[in-house]
């Protein structure tokens, strides 16, 4: 399967996920001091970040450097902390929209795009579904 499919099949999950969670579960522990609500907003911010990137390196020609895991690390810590504050209805919008407008970016990359993404380590930024999957497996494994 090609990673349009991948990225859309993630996508449908979380349009599934987000139709049966009851919104009193928006602020379940998961563990590591996240939430459902707020992986799912770590989720949307993640996606709209990387959707900046491209734009900018598409019309710009200049790939923006990948954080180093310290700079991941207080990247992750800074949303959860922000996003704890964000509403089910509001957070679901924002990672749905978010995720639709990342898997119709990314389908628009062409062959030699693709190729320099994936030369410079930058895979990740069109594979999303590699990203939402595990984020998406542990919060459904915490609703049942």
């Amino acid at each position: 399967m090609d990673f349009r499919a991948e990225n859309k099949g993630q996508t449908d999950r979380l349009r599934s996920l987000l139709g049966r969670l009851d919104p009193s579960l928006w602020r379940k522990d998961i563990g590591g001091g996240w939430t459902i609500g707020t992986m799912i907003v770590h989720l949307a911010f993640w996606e709209k970040m990387t959707q900046i990137r491209i734009e900018k390196w598409t019309s710009s020609g200049v790939l923006t450097a990948v954080p180093d895991g310290d700079n991941v690390f207080a990247i992750n810590d800074s949303i959860r902390e922000i996003s704890a504050g964000i509403e089910f209805q509001a957070g679901a919008k924002m990672a749905v929209e978010a995720f639709e407008s990342m898997d119709q970016l990314v389908s628009k990359l062409d062959a030699s795009r693709l190729a320099e993404l994936e030369r410079t380590g930058r895979d990740r930024w069109f594979k999303r579904f590699l990203h939402r999957d595990a984020h998406l497996t542990r919060i459904e494994k915490s609703v049942g």
